[in-house]
């Protein structure tokens, strides 16, 4: 329980001190569930509702990660 307070605390200033330094931070298999609200750290949301909108045309499934 301990781990997850701290990792808890370091995140968000792991990806403030990230997209100021303009990096990025990505995994393998994209996002995922967990770093969905991440993703506006290093995008902008007109970008996110583009690359949604892509999604929903390429894929009806919703199996593509961003």
């Amino acid at each position: 329980m301990k781990t997850l307070q701290i990792l808890s605390q370091i995140e968000p200033f792991v990806y403030e001190w990230t997209s100021k330094k303009r990096g990025r931070i990505s995994a393998e298999h994209g996002v995922g569930l967990m770093k969905a609200n991440e993703i506006f750290y290093r995008q902008s949301h007109e970008t996110v509702c583009i690359l949604l909108a892509q999604i929903a045309v390429s894929s009806p499934f919703e199996n593509v990660n961003l």
